[in-house]
């Protein structure tokens, strides 16, 4: 036990040669505290009555004091008291003469102080390389996780800059600060230039043809039309075009022969999968920062979109010009839920995160706005609104997400999803839409491609709603061999292609073992899926369940 002595106040004034003395409490309730000291004599101890008071705590008796700092030259002299425990940077001390910089704790787990000399000058001013030392010093014993840590080095820091530094610090803050202010004013004021820039730099920006040849693919057009017929294009057409239509019509057919080859492979699963799985189909566009007025095509005559020079198209955000510039892609989802739960990819929910073109027009001040979302069922004419209910937190998550359709038509069963991992070596079958809306007008017969040529093609949606009024809407089924089974992702070899992604990754007994996420085609046609534990994870996070 550490004795009691009544408080002795025995203090002579500081002489101007000599260094100013400081404690930092590091811990407890007055953590970040600086402490200037004066006197010959100064006693530590647990209550109030003490020249230096410990803050409390289960380590700290109020009733005693520990230790006295007694002047001895230049600096002080630490004096235990007898039966009490005081360690200096690590090591136990009963009698030690204190150097700038010594950590001082008062009893195992006790208050933590650090010792400090500076120069009559600086009256005990820190230099930033103290108040961050110090700042950390005090998270570190905060006795809190890393997120509670970082809390109280943030809380601490600006305090100290204004209170513990240099007047001329504090006076160069000030105007730094003044300084700041002054350039947000100025940068307030000329915001509207500012965005007023964003059109022009938009209406040049070269990647905007690129990414629209990317929105158009999702279009059937005359030209497809003949390439899906056998037909050699007419007028128009350069030798380029037709090779590059033929050798994507190559591509088409032998993916669909393989699809189709494999779709009988087992009736029963294709049975379960083919009505819970549905054709997704989405549109986005940009918007402008400031008022949320949509990006447009400059139009001409007969509302045709413009160009520049370079053949760039021309857009602009008055609400005069030409039509909405909107981006379409197409997907794969499935259901899990009675009340409309489906699963799908992260990059088939919010498409222009992943897409790079897209990406910089956001980075450059565009705003991403999300357009028609909806999804058509087998054997259903009429599509039905999605909405996003989880997508991750960013591209680095998981490429899985949770949408919801606005309404289920009766007697639609849902998947369910297998908690079990694949095997390597497990058979699966892969449902979804590959090549979305133009494989299917490529398996959809020669009447119906004869009757959309007649009117010149369509666009995604046009034709979508055109192939599900005459029941064309259905997905296709392929099997294949697990490869590789691991945390973050599953490898097979079931055909799909680009439109296939969302879709269901199926065992045997029809179970969901993974999502669809990614072709490999330089693989041996191997493709990506991300496993059931993913998604549960999500739907954990979302608070939903898949399911009834």
């Amino acid at each position: 036990m550490c004795p009691h002595r009544k408080r002795q106040q025995r203090f002579t004034p500081m002489t101007h040669d000599l260094p100013v003395p400081t404690l930092v409490y590091l811990s407890g309730s007055l953590r970040g505290k600086t402490l200037r000291l004066s006197g010959d004599r100064i006693q530590i101890g647990g209550g109030a009555s003490a020249d230096l008071p410990l803050p409390g705590g289960r380590a700290v008796d109020p009733e005693r004091h520990y230790a006295t700092l007694v002047r001895t030259g230049r600096t002080y002299r630490l004096e235990v008291e007898p039966g009490c425990r005081v360690w200096v940077n690590g090591e136990p001390a009963d009698a030690l003469a204190l150097a700038s910089g010594d950590l001082l704790e008062v009893g195992r787990g006790g208050a933590v102080l650090r010792f400090r000399l500076y120069p009559p000058e600086e009256a005990g001013a820190k230099t930033l390389q103290e108040i961050f030392s110090d700042c950390l010093d005090c998270a570190r014993y905060s006795g809190r996780g890393p997120l509670g840590q970082a809390s109280v080095f943030l809380g601490q820091v600006p305090g100290a800059l204004a209170s513990q530094t240099t007047r001329t610090f504090r006076i160069g803050m000030v105007a730094a600060l003044v300084l700041v202010g002054l350039l947000t004013v100025s940068a307030l004021r000329k915001g509207s230039q500012l965005e007023d820039r964003i059109e022009l730099q938009t209406a040049s920006l070269g990647q905007m043809r690129e990414l629209l040849e990317t929105s158009r693919r999702e279009t059937v057009t005359p030209e497809d039309l003949s390439m899906f017929l056998g037909e050699v294009p007419e007028e128009g057409m350069t030798a380029e075009a037709v090779r590059q239509l033929r050798a994507e019509l190559e591509r088409t057919n032998e993916r669909v022969g393989a699809l189709e080859g494999r779709a009988g492979a087992s009736a029963r699963v294709a049975a379960i999968a083919s009505e819970a799985t549905v054709l997704v189909l989405g549109s986005y566009g940009f918007s402008h920062p400031r008022d949320g007025r949509p990006l447009r095509f400059r139009a001409g005559a007969g509302g045709r979109p413009l160009t520049g020079m370079d053949g760039q198209p021309m857009v602009t955000f008055d609400e005069n010009a030409g039509p909405v510039v909107q981006m379409h892609y197409t997907g794969t989802a499935f259901l899990v839920s009675d009340d409309g739960l489906m699963v799908t990819n992260r990059h088939v929910a919010v498409p222009w995160e992943y897409e790079p073109l897209a990406r910089r027009l956001a980075e450059g001040g565009l705003v991403p706005t999300r357009g028609r979302y909806a999804a058509y069922l087998p054997g259903r004419a009429q599509p039905i609104p999605l909405t996003v209910v989880a997508s991750g937190e960013d591209v680095r998550s998981p490429d899985v997400a949770l949408v919801r359709l606005a309404e289920v038509p009766a007697g639609i069963a849902h998947l369910t999803l297998r908690e079990e991992p694949a095997v390597a070596g497990e058979e699966v079958f892969l449902v979804g839409y590959p090549l979305g809306i133009r494989a299917i007008v490529a398996r959809s017969g020669i009447e119906f491609m004869e009757s959309l040529r007649e009117r010149g093609g369509g666009g995604m949606w046009e034709v979508a709603q055109e192939l599900a009024d005459r029941g064309l809407v259905t997905p296709l089924v392929t099997r294949g061999i697990v490869g590789q089974v691991n945390v973050e992702n599953i490898t097979y070899d079931a055909q799909t292609a680009g439109g296939g992604s969302g879709g269901p990754v199926l065992d045997q007994e029809g179970r969901v073992l993974a999502v669809n996420m990614a072709v490999l085609p330089d693989f041996a046609g191997s493709n990506l899926g991300v496993p059931t534990a993913r998604m549960l994870t999500l739907m954990e996070s979302a608070r939903v369940r898949p399911g009834r």
